[in-house]
């Protein structure tokens, strides 16, 4: 099985993670750096730390770690339409995979050991799709009926407010008798939870996916991200092939919530571009440990640190934190 990391613009964290995964994880086969805007020094350094891993980049890879330069030193807006390499992720992965493979983010790190080899020998034996590592320990993200079938691990099986796959899309996606509209305007959350337990069936990131579901849900998705599509196309998934979905009783991943690759809020004075850039530049100095705070996130004295006499504002930070961490909190997130 192999490991692909998905990376952007924050090469310390993406050599925590690494560090992480041959601190943690065994049963495992070749790692992929999909990178899709990290300036070639930084992750030349990472080669040098990891030279067995493998570093792809996407075709707009220069271009982006252009535009992020011209943002930091001179201010120029990065364009609107962001574009996603959606199909290099794709094909990376549809190329160098065979059966099962885990798919992580460069913010992510392992908190427990994981033989990846133990987990494919399982997903086969049970027909499992995806096998969770990471669900935020929300139950709504595995809701449903469980069993144990090994030690920390549980097969779910989906309770969905319909399985059937038009009367989702008029409901959770287009609205068409604007049901939904009309329970969010009357300050009623009950579909918007409803539409949170249809990630029993999907997720992102931080988990062991069969490649066949992986490129059923993917497959032709070129550069804009619309999760309801993935949605829709999990739902047909479950009820065409019928597969199980399982998951670790208690995250093995934590993920970062002192950091975004380009999460901004209009009223926090706080760019995370600029932010990252310092990380970076310290990071690339020897300036501060990547796994600092390890098994939880890097530490904010260290940041603090790199932070003060810069021009990012400490308290303006800890909002933009406090905010980004809200988000995930509001949908039951335990983070």
């Amino acid at each position: 099985m192999n490991i692909f990391i998905k990376s952007f613009n924050r090469p310390y964290y993406l050599e925590r993670c690494l560090r992480s995964v041959y601190m943690h994880l065994q049963g495992f086969n070749e790692i992929y750096v999909l990178d899709d805007g990290t300036d070639r020094k930084y992750l030349d350094k990472i080669q040098n730390i990891f030279p067995e891993v493998k570093i792809r980049v996407s075709a707009l890879h220069y271009q982006k770690v252009t535009n992020i330069k011209r943002l930091v030193s001179e201010g120029i807006a990065l364009p609107k339409k962001v574009i996603l390499p959606l199909d290099f992720w794709f094909q990376e992965i549809v190329s160098n995979s065979k059966d099962f493979f885990l798919l992580l983010e460069d913010d992510m790190w392992f908190t427990a050991d994981v033989n990846l080899a133990e987990v494919g020998v399982m997903m086969k034996e049970y027909k499992i799709c995806i096998h969770k590592l990471f669900h935020f320990n929300n139950p709504k993200l595995n809701n449903g009926k469980k069993t144990v079938i090994k030690e920390n691990v549980k097969l779910v099986e989906p309770s969905l407010f319909t399985e059937n796959e038009r009367l989702f899309k008029m409901i959770f996606t287009e609205d068409t008798f604007k049901i939904r509209a009309l329970l969010i305007k009357l300050g009623i959350k009950l579909l918007e939870e409803e539409k949170v337990k249809y990630y029993t069936i999907y997720n992102v990131a931080g988990t062991v996916f069969s490649l066949d579901y992986y490129r059923y849900l993917w497959q032709g998705v070129s550069v804009i991200v619309n999760e309801d599509i993935q949605l829709i196309r999990s739902l047909e998934y479950f009820n065409k092939y019928k597969p199980k979905y399982s998951y670790e009783n208690v995250d093995v991943v934590k993920t970062s919530f002192s950091s975004s690759a380009t999460n901004m809020f209009l009223d926090i004075d706080f760019n995370v571009y600029d932010y990252n850039y310092l990380l970076n530049e310290a990071w690339m100095q020897d300036k501060f440990d990547s796994a600092s705070g390890l098994p939880d996130d890097i530490k904010k004295s260290v940041i603090k640190d790199i932070l003060k006499n810069s021009k990012i504002k400490i308290e303006e930070w800890e909002k933009w934190r406090q905010r980004f961490k809200q988000q995930y909190q509001d949908v039951g997130h335990q983070v």
